[in-house]
């Protein structure tokens, strides 16, 4: 969906009246396709790549059944924390628009299984504006209602992820028909030109169109959802604010939700050519530390805050990416090095604090103080690799990597041992050092976590870092299961690692080190539309001069 294709029509043109047929696949269905009706697969789906969701079902959906939902564990980077979690304040609107029971029950599956089960700012936004937003909006409420019949469709874990069923269920079947009905919505909605609301309920739309297709795994299709949003708020000369709090407005809320995907799009795709980026709000960086952290929480802000108006600052300067250090200006550079020095410091004040707090092994890894460093240095690593860095640097930074790759297994396999009925038996580790690794069995089971937790860590280390053992172990980690984290696919971000890594490998000398002029850099990956299967490119060379290389990614 293209935004720069979505545009009032002059003259509305009639479609042909059609018979349509009764008996056809679901996706056909969706998709006003004529069906062959081929059995157990339509012959349409398996040539387009789409995958077919099979024939209508008689199954009559129950009311009266129950759902049982472990709670998500709050997410409180101290289990030994005193403080209550915020208490989130849900808006349950009347929904003025008619709705049915079924759309009722299916909305209702997405107040109490899905938002209130989303972690921190995504909470607020979820549960807060977007459910209000729903009593007005023809496109959020059928997207909503469509997340909600997805989740059904679905197996939630302990952990806060869903076990994604792609076997036709009635479910998913009506996911599917609310999605269209939510894209059909947004469409009307953008003829429909309102003067200073048209932009507000566009980018609502877009983003409640972009949870759905990350769900549901149509990565590509999350992606032009987010483009268009910034399309829209580019016309409209919105800003992204410095940072958000609960007294925040609502735009604020809304454009620093839509800018959180969009940073996760720019890490997780890379910079696509004719790119184009959203203004900020100037704000002022705050360097300052104290002496000594007094308590997790007063840690946890500190790091929120150095992280927000980190990522604030490549979001600004990214687009000098490709630039030779001559023409970045030096002011650019300074304040690069500063928020470099100013994360190491943090850290060390993090290592102050914990040094004394024994580990709550019960808790989830990520839960623990211990894993305060995670957000910042997954930040430190991309800033250090930034800019006029040398494609070296990452050489000094092994210890980061050693320490993200560390908990991201602990992580994953403290997941895969709450949940052995929806994992199965986790690889055992420490994972092989040698060799090309291929999916496991367990990547053929799809998950999808509405929250950036291990994928982006160990994209990171398979991409960036020089010890060859600590890139395989990280690749073998996202390739044992397929694991998608919001605008991360963990199959797609391992295959594009091992490429990377590949190179590299093609290139080391007699002292195991591989020289500038070798190394894969600027990883970019265009994603196909109607199949998993990507186009990646990365460079191969020094900031002087490089040569582009290209691999087919399926998955």
């Amino acid at each position: 969906m293209d935004s720069s294709n979505i545009k009032p029509p002059h003259k509305p043109r009639k479609r042909a009246s059609t018979p349509r047929s009764k008996t056809g696949c679901v996706t056909c269905k969706i998709r006003r396709l004529k069906c062959g009706e081929e059995k157990p697969s339509c012959y349409r789906c398996m040539k387009s790549g789409w995958h077919c969701d099979g024939y209508e079902h008689v199954v009559a959906l129950t009311t009266s059944g129950t759902w049982t939902l472990a709670p998500l564990r709050p997410r409180s980077d101290s289990s030994t924390s005193s403080s209550p979690s915020p208490t989130l304040s849900l808006y349950i609107p009347p929904l003025a628009l008619d709705v049915c029971d079924k759309e009722q029950r299916y909305m209702r599956s997405f107040i109490d299984d899905v938002s209130v089960h989303l972690q921190a700012e995504d909470a607020f936004f979820w549960a807060g504006v977007v459910l209000q937003e729903s009593q007005t909006n023809y496109s959020v409420r059928h997207g909503l209602v469509a997340i909600g019949a997805l989740a059904k469709s679905s197996k939630r874990s302990t952990f806060g992820g869903y076990r994604m069923d792609t076997a036709p269920c009635p479910h998913r079947e009506y996911a599917l028909e609310q999605y269209e009905k939510a894209l059909q919505g947004l469409r009307e909605s953008i003829t429909r030109v309102e003067p200073g609301k048209c932009v507000r309920n566009t980018v609502i739309s877009c983003l409640v169109l972009a949870f759905f297709d990350n769900f549901i795994g149509n990565g590509g299709f999350a992606l032009q959802h987010i483009r268009h949003a910034r399309d829209f708020l580019l016309l409209a000369k919105v800003a992204a604010p410095a940072a958000v709090t609960t007294k925040s407005s609502e735009q604020e809320k809304i454009v620093n939700m839509f800018f959180r995907l969009e940073m996760q799009a720019l890490c997780a795709i890379g910079i696509e050519e004719g790119r184009t980026f959203i203004r900020l709000k100037e704000g002022i960086s705050d360097f300052y530390l104290p002496s000594r952290f007094m308590s997790v929480d007063e840690a946890r802000g500190t790091r929120n805050r150095i992280v927000c108006e980190g990522y604030s600052f490549f979001y600004r300067t990214v687009r000098y990416q490709d630039l030779p250090s001559e023409q970045i200006p030096a002011s650019i550079i300074r304040t690069r090095d500063q928020f470099i020095e100013g994360i190491r410091q943090l850290h060390n004040l993090l290592d102050l604090l914990v040094q004394d707090i024994e580990p709550d092994v019960l808790c989830h890894p990520l839960n623990r103080p211990q894993s305060l460093k995670l957000s910042s240095s997954v930040l430190l690593v991309r800033l250090a690799c930034t800019l006029d860095a040398s494609k070296t640097v990452s050489d000094q930074l092994l210890p980061h990597f050693e320490f993200m790759l560390d908990l991201c297994r602990e992580t994953l396999e403290y997941e895969a041992a709450g949940d052995p009925g929806i994992f199965g038996m986790y690889p055992p580790l420490p994972l092989p050092r040698t060799g090309r690794h291929k999916p496991s069995s367990l990547s053929e089971i799809e998950f999808f976590v509405p929250e950036v937790r291990t994928t982006a860590p160990l994209y990171l280390i398979a991409t960036k870092c020089c010890s060859f053992p600590l890139r395989r172990q990280a690749i073998a980690l996202l390739l044992s299961t397929h694991r998608r984290e919001w605008m991360y696919d963990s199959l797609l971000a391992g295959q594009i690692g091992q490429w990377m890594m590949e190179i590299e490998e093609e290139a080391v000398d007699e002292r195991g080190f591989v020289s500038e002029e070798k190394r894969a850099w600027g990883e970019c990956v265009e994603l196909d539309l109607q199949r998993r299967r990507a186009r990646a490119t990365c460079k191969v060379g020094s900031w002087k001069g490089w040569q582009e290389r290209e691999r087919s990614v399926c998955w």
